[in-house]
C-alpha cells in the first residue's frame, strides 16, 4: 500500500508542476504594464510615468552600423551625431524632425 500511495503522491506533485507552468506561459504571452495594472490591450509594454521617460539604448554610429542583422523597426541614439535612428529592414534612416514657423 506504501508504494501505491508513494506513486499517487508523486503523480500529484508532477501534475501540479505541469498546472503551475502551464499558467506561467499563459501569463508571459500578456502585455506588461509598468506602474501600470492594466496595460492597453493594443500594446506589448506600457509604460507610466509622471516623472520619467523612456530611455533608447544609446551607441555611437560604428556600434549603430555593426548590427549584423537589425530588425526592421529597431530603433536606436546615435551618440556621435546626437539623432535618432531606425532601421526600415533594408537601410537605417534618421528620424528627422520639420518645425513650422507660421507668422502672423
Amino acid at each position: 500500500m506504501l508504494k501505491h500511495t508513494n506513486k499517487l503522491t508523486n503523480l500529484f506533485f508532477i501534475l501540479i508542476i505541469w498546472i503551475l507552468l502551464m499558467m506561467s506561459v499563459v501569463a508571459f504571452g500578456q502585455n506588461v504594464g509598468i506602474n501600470n495594472l492594466t496595460p492597453d490591450a493594443s500594446a506589448l509594454l506600457d509604460l507610466t510615468s509622471t516623472s520619467k521617460g523612456l530611455l533608447i539604448p544609446r551607441m555611437t554610429t560604428a556600434q549603430r552600423v555593426a548590427i549584423a542583422t537589425p530588425a526592421t523597426g529597431l530603433l536606436v541614439f546615435d551618440s556621435t551625431l546626437n539623432e535618432f535612428w531606425f532601421y526600415d529592414g533594408t537601410a537605417w534612416r534618421k528620424i528627422q524632425i520639420k518645425i513650422l514657423f507660421l507668422e502672423m
